[in-house]
């Protein structure tokens, strides 16, 4: 069984390029012009939004070492031990709904930092790749605090 997933996961991508090229030489497309076509296309786009990411990161940089950030975690540390999350990924959990570009810069901070293979590492990984899960994460994590807060007035 590993043995073909193994084999299923290393020939995926040439399968599908190769599905891909088939099917554009019979619709009768000239590929070489599509591909050069599209490769123009995505490089303005990447020059064109490279200030937004520049920005972005700056902007993370600046409310961390601020200290916004920390009394943010510090915050929300309680209620994150609470429900078994690091509270490494507390920044992830609270930009993740706002912003992708942003929270790919908290993504690689944690993963520079603690490394891929840590309990961080594997559970940003995890919300990184789940949009709805982290929107439905965040928004619960909001209830109970709100409710704990009128439990306690």
């Amino acid at each position: 069984m590993v043995y073909i997933l193994n084999l299923i996961s290393i020939s995926i991508i040439p399968v599908i390029i190769s599905i891909i090229l088939i099917h554009g030489y019979l619709k009768g497309v000239d590929l070489y012009d599509a591909f050069v076509d599209g490769a123009k296309e995505g490089f303005k786009t990447s020059i064109r939004i490279m200030p937004y990411l520049i920005a972005i990161f700056v902007a993370i940089g600046i409310f961390k070492r601020s200290g916004a950030m920390d009394i943010i975690v510090n915050f929300f540390t309680p209620l994150a031990k609470f429900l078994s999350i690091p509270k490494e990924v507390i920044p992830l959990i609270i930009m993740r709904p706002i912003s992708g570009s942003g929270s790919l810069a908290v993504v690689k901070d944690i993963i520079t930092t603690y490394g891929p293979d840590s309990f961080a590492g594997r559970v940003a990984s995890t919300m990184m790749g789940s949009a709805e899960t982290i929107f439905i994460l965040w928004l619960s994590i909001l209830v109970l605090w709100v409710s704990k807060m009128v439990d306690i007035l």
